[in-house]
């Protein structure tokens, strides 16, 4: 069972959730525009409201299981490249 962890201060909350939407607003913002780069806004204002949304929380998980998943395929693609590169040259 995971243990939960205390409520932060009221105050706090709110100013999370504040500075959350504005950067997540700014990263919408940011995608449909050329000079800005959305994702530089995005991704804090999300991790920013993961704590208060279960559906950020999920997207997050979802989205480092993805990216873990990808990283091992490369791995072991590499090391079936290195080990059929060593056996041609023997």
């Amino acid at each position: 069972m995971k243990k939960r962890l205390p409520r932060p201060h009221p105050v706090l909350r709110v100013i999370r959730l504040i500075f959350g939407i504005l950067l997540l607003v700014l990263g919408v913002i940011g995608g449909l525009l050329p000079v800005i780069q959305g994702w530089m806004f995005a991704l804090p204002g999300l991790l920013l409201l993961a704590p208060e949304s279960r559906l950020i929380r999920k997207l997050i998980v979802y989205t480092r299981t993805r990216l873990r998943l990808r990283r091992s395929k490369r791995r072991r693609e590499a090391a079936t490249r290195a080990a059929t590169a060593g056996k041609g040259e023997s």
